[in-house]
């Protein structure tokens, strides 16, 4: 596990030609280096610390955000939604809920789409503005996923993923994170493509990943919710 520059990240990311099957190989068993459990060690302490600060000092934005979803629809402010997490377990994510009660009811499961008609008023801002996913630091909390790592996916997708991306299940060798390389690479769209262009950028978190990359990351995500809200209140 190295530290990851910006500079490194770039020529990194710019040489890379399709994403290899991967796992790190102080994850697949045995003992770990030194420098891998500091910076395992490391990274859990900062997880907890960051989440439970968080959540000390957002609780107010936390219950205005449950309220307002609460009376702009029907339905409770928190969605619980099962995902993949490290090692193939599942658990339930938390987030505000951003679409109708009875959003998959007819669909089943299916990607959200631009524009798409299941996404309430209240649910538009809070997806723009990436509010939906705060209640996410209780997992983070919890220990079911850390503050920087792939996205966790839904099962049902999973035997799709699994048989058109070639290793995508490496991505589980890790915990998920509330943000990730490709989300503050701005891929946050829906599809089987998407998820493809997701994937190249979680291999190459897998390759770099270190403390200093994860602080990065974070920042890069702070910086972009910060230009989103600056354009909201345009």
């Amino acid at each position: 596990m190295k530290t990851s520059s910006c500079a490194v990240f770039t020529e990194g990311l710019a040489s890379e030609n399709r994403p290899r099957h991967f796992c790190p190989r102080a994850l697949r068993g045995g003992a770990l280096p030194c420098g891998a459990v500091f910076y395992l060690f490391s990274k859990r302490f900062f997880d907890l610390l960051f989440s439970a600060v968080a959540l000390l000092f957002l609780w107010p934005l936390l219950l205005a955000l449950a309220i307002w979803v609460r009376l702009d629809s029907d339905g409770p402010a928190l969605y619980r939604q099962t995902r993949v997490g490290k090692n193939g377990r599942e658990f339930e994510v938390l987030k505000f809920r951003t679409m109708s009660i009875a959003a998959e009811m007819e669909s089943g499961p299916v990607w959200a789409v631009k524009n798409d008609t299941r996404i309430t008023r209240a649910g538009h801002i809070l997806r723009k503005l990436y509010l939906d996913e705060l209640p996410q630091l209780i997992n983070v909390v919890k220990g079911e996923m850390s503050l920087v790592g792939p996205r966790p996916e839904r099962p049902f997708f999973y035997p799709l993923l699994e048989k058109e991306i070639p290793g995508f299940s490496r991505r589980c060798c890790v915990q998920p994170g509330l943000t990730g390389l490709a989300q503050v690479r701005q891929c946050h769209q829906a599809s089987l493509g998407a998820v493809q262009r997701k994937f190249t950028y979680d291999i190459f978190y897998l390759r770099h990943r270190g403390f200093g990359f994860d602080l990065y990351i974070i920042w890069k995500t702070i910086d972009r919710v910060y230009l989103e809200f600056k354009e909201v209140l345009r």
